[in-house]
């Protein structure tokens, strides 16, 4: 990981369980404070998300790798064996070359490889 990225600008990350419903991630969730005018999040492919509430300008924008496969809005009502093939398929999701916020040589890329143990020199 490029060594500018000290604690005070690495991103907070956050592990979700899987449930019998939603696959999650083994990747952690990103959020990214005092960045842009407000916060910016980062998850991995098959993780459960919503807006509990909103104001302003709120923006939901997701974005997948090329060559991924199509996104999937299931809305937790799958049962336990369709979820297990969900967490397949988003677990194919390749991890992105670039940051969502700074980049190519943003932290994402390291984050998540560590966390799947294929850590970046």
């Amino acid at each position: 990981m490029d060594r500018r990225w000290m604690p005070e600008h690495l991103p907070e990350t956050y592990s979700l369980d899987p449930t019998p419903t939603v696959p999650n991630s083994k990747l952690p969730v990103l959020v990214y404070r005092n960045v842009l005018p407000d916060v910016a999040d980062a998850e991995a492919a098959g993780v459960s998300h919503h807006s509990v509430t909103s104001a302003g300008e709120y923006e939901y924008v997701g974005l997948y790798p090329e060559g991924s496969p199509h996104y999937d809005n299931n809305f937790c009502k799958a049962g336990e064996q369709e979820t297990i093939e969900k967490a397949k398929i988003a677990s194919e999701v390749p991890i992105p070359e670039n940051d969502p916020v700074f980049g190519k040589d943003g932290p994402l890329p390291a984050l998540w490889n560590d966390a799947l143990g294929n850590g970046l020199e």
